[in-house]
């Protein structure tokens, strides 16, 4: 398994759009939780920050979904994308907030609270989808602040 993880590193690494694509599928479609291989989710996180928008935001959703839940340091990770140029990776982000946080915690419910305000429809889809899947149930006072700031905005359809 040690030189399938290698391989797949190495197509993460080698800056070839449609390898990193084939290598990031590859991953999802595992069915593993790789904590442990932390060059592997190196390799992905690396591929967070190349040029292709696409790239990107598979790289966001394979890390979403094979890190450990409630992983500080893979939380914020994932907090860094919500402010990609391109919706894409930040739908990918909001969305990878339920596999990587855990219900009721605060700092990500407030993160995806500020993700309805986000410019695309997509996004605040999904970051609704994140808000009411990591609240907590009849937390009224969490829900008010971020559902609110949604009614005030006029753009939103």
């Amino acid at each position: 398994m040690a030189s399938d993880w290698q391989g797949l590193c190495h197509d993460l690494q080698s800056g070839m759009q449609r390898k990193q694509l084939q290598a990031l599928k590859s991953l999802q479609n595992s069915g593993v939780t790789i904590e442990a291989e932390a060059t592997v989710m190196a390799a992905i996180s690396d591929c967070m920050t190349t040029a292709q928008a696409d790239v990107r935001a598979m790289a966001v959703k394979t890390f979403g979904n094979l890190a450990e839940a409630g992983d500080q340091k893979c939380i914020d990770v994932v907090s860094e994308r919500l402010t990609d140029d391109h919706w894409s990776v930040r739908r990918a982000a909001v969305e990878s907030f339920s596999h990587v946080a855990i219900k009721g915690d605060r700092d990500a419910i407030a993160a995806a609270g500020a993700m309805m305000r986000d410019s695309n429809a997509e996004v605040r889809t999904f970051a609704l989808k994140a808000f009411t899947h990591l609240a907590e149930r009849g937390d009224i006072q969490q829900a008010l602040t971020p559902l609110s700031s949604c009614l005030d905005r006029k753009s939103v359809v």
